[in-house]
């Protein structure tokens, strides 16, 4: 196993301004309309999706969709493509919103999702998982992440409590049969800060992907900064599963130094883009959804164009 730890600070998101578009999302959700036939209407981007079972926004509803595939010329293919399934099993604006989906790939892959979001009036927690399963054994990944809003808002606003442990719904199995997998759980709190000094923190964000050969968990233990921004402790833990386990192990020495740089430029360059992502939604009303959600769409875009030019140098480097 490895362990790499570091402290950054980064630019704060004022808590009203969460909470107010999480609120601002859900009452947009919640005026999509249907035309006769069960399409949503009025939205482009989401004209393809239509509601094939139970009544629209209630406990039961199902909707559908398909994505085409695209070729090189970027026009849709006539074969191929994403069909995606999502189930709303609540939807209380002051209790839990919850939905699961599977999608089924052109490849023959699975991938399947959950997520709930307790209290969308004051966004208190978000909790989500799911899988991906592809045609070969080792094609197959499972994630899990938690956010505790509460918690994050407590620690950065100086009044932590530390050593807190989760809260009892977000723990174990809930009344809709979602559970933190069990080789994710830490121990609710992530110990004392980066140079070993300090007061304990309490972790306020989890991530985890467990794949055939390995498996990680990313923790996040925020802390107010003197300036107003926030301090935040960065913990990823890496092991490898079956038989790369002794092979994970053995080259671990070699390769720490070369781990720890690459962990280093990693959160470097997360602390810059969430910087510059925080300071322009600041300047946007949280009500104003359009004008967010296209931030963060433009972003979006940005990191996929910049994925897809690393992948095409991927490849060159290992052409023939």
């Amino acid at each position: 196993m490895a362990r790499f730890r570091c402290e950054v600070v980064v630019e704060a998101l004022p808590r009203r301004w969460f909470e107010e578009c999480v609120d601002a999302l859900y009452e947009r959700a919640g005026r999509l309309e249907l035309d006769g036939d069960g399409w949503i209407r009025d939205i482009e981007q989401h004209a393809d999706v239509a509601l094939v079972e139970g009544e629209h926004l209630t406990a039961g509803a199902r909707y559908q969709w398909h994505v085409d595939r695209v070729g090189e010329d970027g026009e849709p293919q006539d074969r191929g493509g994403t069909t995606t399934e999502v189930v709303l099993r609540s939807w209380e604006r002051h209790g839990l919103v919850s939905a699961e989906g599977e999608t089924w790939l052109d490849d023959g892959g699975l991938a399947t999702w959950t997520a709930h979001l307790h209290s969308p009036a004051r966004a208190e927690t978000v909790r989500a998982g799911g899988s991906y399963r592809g045609v070969k054994r080792w094609q197959r990944l499972s994630w899990a992440a938690r956010l505790d809003a509460g918690r994050w808002w407590t620690a950065t606003e100086g009044r932590e409590r530390l050593g807190r442990s989760w809260p009892s719904w977000a723990k174990g199995r809930g009344r809709l049969g979602w559970s933190w997998p069990s080789w994710a759980k830490g121990p609710g709190r992530l110990g004392r800060s980066a140079n070993g000094r300090g007061r304990r923190r309490a972790e306020a964000f989890t991530a985890a992907l467990r794949h055939p050969l390995g498996e990680g968990v990313l923790r996040l233990s925020p802390a107010a900064a003197p300036d107003g921004r926030w301090r935040v402790v960065v913990t990823l833990t890496v092991r490898g599963r079956g038989w790369a386990r002794p092979v994970a192990a053995a080259a671990l020495p070699a390769a720490r130094r070369r781990l720890e740089d690459a962990f280093g430029k990693a959160v470097r360059r997360a602390v810059q883009e969430w910087d510059e992502t925080v300071r322009e939604l600041r300047g946007h009303d949280p009500r104003e959804v359009d004008a967010w959600l296209a931030v963060l769409e433009a972003r979006l875009r940005a990191e996929n164009a910049e994925l897809d030019r690393w992948i095409a140098g991927q490849d060159t480097t290992t052409a023939p």
